[in-house]
């Protein structure tokens, strides 16, 4: 892995930046912030998209161990009053929009606090390096969501091996579905949608709150979970928000084609499911197209959990604990 291919110029001067000048937390974690004079400071509660780089030194080597430039998207995290000592939550009230900091932790700091869950990169002797740039403030959780989620997307569009790897995986869908493929609809991204079973209630819009049930299945037949079966244990409706990034992309997209009371079969090429990193010790292997047999059962504006009456307070006289 070559270093300076995973940053941008803006990175790379800051990791040129020299180690004078720098601070100490009040846990006593070295810090230097180089600012925008006049920027948008952080604020308690709002929210900060950031790029970093975090590299480790033991010896005279360096690694790279973890790069937002590598993963392609930045990283978003809350600002608040709770703090913990020789971490970065002591620096980012300190940021504006557009600072660049860099923070110095000792492996020896950690070997003492945890000398048996250090990782085995970690030898004594060596820092932690975190290089970080301040992209964008948002005043909220959602704002920083909902930017994620576009971020995301611009990404996944400009990745020119995912895309390949989608139109691979929809030829052997169109073979699969065979002479059904024409019937099927298709979301942006690319997952097929086959409605097997119309129903007659709202269209699922972005940000509806929709209660799923499914069978989950790989394209060659293998079922990994369903909410039907119970085999699995699990029969409640898979209750979500739409186009929050809480589910799989391509179910996401997938049940935005639906209307409430539809049952559909939706094929989903690989990289819009779990791709080349599916849940260790599962049915799924790398790279598998899936196939789900859902039933929209549910579609409402509303949180309907908001709508849940509080739980009664205890009997009088009693102890808390229904006694």
């Amino acid at each position: 892995m070559h270093f300076k291919s995973l940053l941008s110029a803006a990175a790379l001067g800051l990791l040129l930046a020299g180690c004078k000048d720098f601070k100490k937390t009040k846990g006593g974690m070295p810090y230097k912030i180089i600012s925008q004079s006049g920027a948008q400071k952080v604020k308690n509660n709002e929210w900060i998209k950031f790029n970093y780089v975090v590299t480790i030194t033991n010896g005279n080597k360096d690694s790279v161990l973890q790069s937002s430039y590598e993963r392609g998207t930045p990283f978003y995290m809350p600002v608040t009053a709770q703090t913990q000592p020789y971490d970065l939550s002591e620096v980012l009230p300190m940021l504006h929009k557009g600072d660049s900091l860099i923070m110095v932790q000792s492996v020896d700091t950690f070997l003492r606090r945890s000398p048996q869950g250090a990782p085995p990169y970690f030898q004594k002797g060596g820092k932690l390096t975190t290089r970080i740039r301040v992209v964008d403030i948002f005043a909220d959780q959602k704002a920083a969501n909902d930017d994620e989620v576009k971020t995301r997307e611009l990404a996944f569009k400009n990745d020119v091996k995912l895309q390949a790897k989608i139109r691979e995986d929809q030829q052997k869908i169109q073979q699969f579905l065979g002479a059904s493929a024409g019937q099927a609809q298709q979301t942006p991204s690319g997952v097929y949608v086959l409605v097997t079973q119309p129903g007659t209630g709202a269209k699922a819009q972005k940000g509806d709150f929709v209660d799923v049930y499914y069978t989950g299945r790989t394209i060659n037949g293998v079922v990994f979970d369903s909410n039907i079966d119970t085999a699995f244990h699990h029969p409640q409706p898979l209750s979500f928000q739409l186009a929050q990034g809480q589910m799989l992309k391509g179910f996401d997209e997938a049940i935005q084609l639906l209307k409430k009371g539809d049952k559909a079969r939706m094929l989903i090429p690989s990289p819009l499911a779990y791709g080349e990193n599916p849940p260790p010790g599962g049915k799924i292997g790398p790279n598998e197209i899936l196939v789900f047999d859902v039933e929209l059962r549910e579609v409402s504006t509303a949180d309907p959990r908001a709508a849940m009456p509080p739980p009664p307070p205890p009997a009088a006289g009693g102890d808390g604990h229904g006694h």
